[in-house]
């Protein structure tokens, strides 16, 4: 239940931040922060990944096997626990400061309603509630899409670089720096039902597997193909592979259609062409390579925010201030609920070091 409360009360926070008659919206978005870095601090027991990443920080070797995490995540842990000798909360409280402080200067760069992209944000990543490794990768990844991939690539790649090293599969954003200029929006319609004539032959399978077996490092091969092969029973139905396209189609749609108003903005094309890339891997993956399908799509997804907090203004010129705020928090809503409640085992109840809720 701590995880709702938590969820409940951005939300909150959220319908304050949209009253703009107050002066301390700042003050609710930093404490959304902190109750975010607390929980993951003091979690036990819940969360994904929980017992791995607690023993191989209990228990850590640099020449450890059993666990196959990257070269940054194991020496920051190497870091805190032999050198500092940090218990593992603390190490959390520490790991998941740096994640929400690279989301505290992204949201207010592009937005001033951080609180509504920090919900977004927490609604879209909440699945991945106690993945370490990923979710720093992950926000590394938003920072660096902001600051530095428009105007600094040399910037942008070190960045992926380092996030990549701490999850394998952040170096998905490396495809972003080809997408920096303008593509016809005709190109997009072809590849994509290109990619959905590929899955429908399964030759998006055999494709995948001869870059990965040919082209990967041995060691990711490995990862990836054991992923695949463990992960088979994940794969859904064509209604669900419908509701998928549905659910990534409509940040395109709102781009174009509110494109009049949006073009101005100098991320505008990298963004339209992020989110066709978004849906193009999507289709891509759908099927047996689902469980790639659900590591990749996160980087993007998240990139979403930003459209959303963008049309936040639009709407309120338009007079649909409301109407649109009730759209945010229902999407935003429904995020949680779909990655909580389809395996609330890790959540409900929350364990914590004090109680479990």
């Amino acid at each position: 239940m701590m995880i709702i409360i938590l969820f409940l009360l951005i939300l909150l926070f959220t319908v304050i931040e949209h009253q703009r008659k107050n002066n301390f919206h700042q003050a609710l978005f930093i404490l959304s922060l902190f109750f975010i870095v607390l929980l993951e601090s003091i979690k036990f027991d819940s969360g994904m990944d929980f017992w791995n990443t607690y023993n191989h920080y209990q228990f850590f070797k640099l020449n450890d096997t059993r666990y196959r995490y990257e070269f940054l995540y194991k020496y920051l842990v190497y870091f805190f626990r032999n050198i500092l000798n940090f218990s593992y909360p603390f190490f959390l409280f520490f790991y998941y400061s740096v994640i929400y402080s690279l989301y505290y200067f992204s949201l207010n760069k592009i937005t001033k309603y951080p609180i509504t992209g920090l919900l977004l944000v927490f609604a879209c990543t909440v699945g991945l509630f106690g993945s370490n490794r990923q979710l720093l990768a992950i926000a590394i990844g938003f920072f660096a899409y902001i600051y530095f991939l428009k105007e600094k690539k040399i910037s942008y790649l070190g960045f992926i670089l380092i996030a990549t090293f701490f999850h394998y599969s952040a170096f998905i954003y490396v495809f972003l720096l080809f997408l920096d200029r303008r593509i016809n929006d005709k190109i997009w319609i072809v590849t994509l039902f290109a990619l959905l004539l590929l899955n429908i032959t399964g030759l998006n399978f055999t494709i995948f597997n001869f870059v990965i077996s040919n082209f990967a490092p041995e060691k990711i091969s490995h990862i990836i193909k054991g992923y695949n092969m463990g992960f088979a029973k994940m794969q859904s139905n064509y209604y669900m592979f419908v509701l998928g396209i549905i659910r990534r189609g409509l940040p395109i749609f709102l781009m174009i259609r509110y494109k009049n108003f949006l073009q101005h903005k100098s991320y505008y094309q990298l963004l339209l062409n992020t989110l066709f890339f978004s849906l193009a891997a999507y289709v891509f993956f759908f099927g047996k390579l689902e469980y790639m399908s659900s590591r990749v799509s996160v980087y993007f997804i998240i990139l979403e925010v930003i459209l959303y907090v963008w049309l936040i203004p639009v709407m309120n010129k338009m007079g649909k201030k409301n109407l649109y705020l009730i759209f945010l928090l229902l999407f935003a809503g429904l995020e949680f609920i779909k990655y909580v409640f389809s395996d609330p085992t890790p959540f409900i109840p929350f364990k914590t070091l004090f109680f479990s809720f």
